[in-house]
């Protein structure tokens, strides 16, 4: 046990209590985390570990960090309920996030393909609009709506609007989802552009294996963002 428990990084070990702090009320909606040097001091880490642990928890959606001011917790009472209605919420989401994204797996990268036989000039030119947004304009599920309506299929449509909007009702647990989140977000831009790219050549084959790729890599971000939120 003592030998598993070694090979956690360190920033994982501070990640998993401050954010249990968290969720339990320990610190609460509006209140500063301790400094970098009071947590260095606490824990015995480095500042290199505390930023990495506070960038994480940044990213996640659980404190904000503001210069000159430190780390203030966003996460409250409001977003769980407790600490155990918490874990049930994220056991909940993770359960129904996944059976989604396996459908979608399976269904997406051929649609893909088929777009790319398919697409006329005026959808191959509204794709790219939709990958050119400014970020905080972009929805990242309207361009998969957008590759799904080129099939020109009403139940189609419906079958994918229908995973993604069940998809995005379960996230309710108060914290940033992974195709939110900045580091994330720019894979998910680069991949949308591979993918468009091989429905403008009409590339069938390359369509799919981009399609695939990226459903593939999200599935991993949820993965690791639920073993986080679930430690």
């Amino acid at each position: 046990m003592k030998k598993n428990s070694a090979r956690v990084p360190l920033y994982e070990k501070l990640l998993k209590e401050l954010k249990s702090q968290i969720v339990s009320g320990v610190y609460q909606k509006g209140d500063l985390l301790p400094s970098e040097k009071e947590l260095i001091d606490a824990y015995g880490v480095s500042r290199i570990t505390v930023r990495k642990t506070l960038s994480i928890l940044a990213e996640m959606g659980f404190i904000e960090t503001c210069q000159g001011k430190g780390s203030v917790v966003l996460f409250g009472p409001e977003n769980s309920g407790s600490s155990d209605d918490f874990k049930r919420a994220v056991d909940e989401y993770y359960h129904d996030f996944m059976s989604s994204s396996n459908i979608r797996l399976l269904l997406e990268p051929e649609i893909a393909r088929q777009a790319a036989l398919m697409a006329s000039r005026e959808q191959v030119a509204h794709l790219k609009t939709l990958i050119k947004r400014e970020e905080d304009e972009r929805d990242v599920d309207e361009f998969h709506r957008a590759v799904a309506e080129i099939l020109n299929n009403d139940k189609l449509n419906d079958m994918l609007g229908e995973l993604i909007i069940y998809e995005n009702s379960k996230a309710s647990l108060g914290t940033i989802q992974p195709e939110l989140q900045d580091e994330v977000g720019k894979v998910v831009e680069s991949h949308h552009q591979k993918i468009y790219e091989a429905i403008r050549d009409r590339n069938p084959e390359f369509a799919y294996f981009y399609m695939k790729e990226h459903t593939l890599y999200m599935k991993k971000r949820y993965e690791e963002y639920f073993a986080r939120m679930r430690e």
